[in-house]
């Protein structure tokens, strides 16, 4: 049995993503980059461009960073607390830990594991 490893056929999606970039798209991006989101700014484009492809013109042309529309200003990230240790154990649980754990070695040498 053979596998056909032919390519797949390009979806029109596919292939609008391959046009290069006018110089028409790329003065836009230009002029309204830092100015509305990068969804906004593939919108303009007539047939419309992903915002991966606008962020991945921007970063070609060198354009300086967006801020993040999920960052808030002057929040410091969280960071996760350590858990506090456990407390120490009483006598009477060290007790019942070593009274209910299981027994060591082979389970069927274990007495009241005997077959009739």
């Amino acid at each position: 049995m053979s596998l056909n490893m032919a390519k797949q056929p390009r979806t029109k999606l596919d292939q609008e993503d391959d046009r290069p970039w006018s110089n028409k798209e790329t003065k836009m991006l230009r002029e309204n980059w830092g100015k509305i989101p990068t969804a906004a700014i593939g919108r303009l484009f007539t047939p419309h461009r992903s915002k991966h492809s606008v962020v991945g013109k921007a970063h070609r042309l060198r354009l300086p960073e967006q801020e993040s529309p999920i960052k808030r200003p002057g929040e410091a990230p969280k960071l996760a607390q350590p858990a506090p240790p456990p407390p120490p154990l009483t006598e009477e649980e060290i007790a019942w830990k070593e009274f209910t754990r299981w027994a060591p070695g082979d389970p069927s040498l274990w007495p009241w594991k005997q077959r009739a």
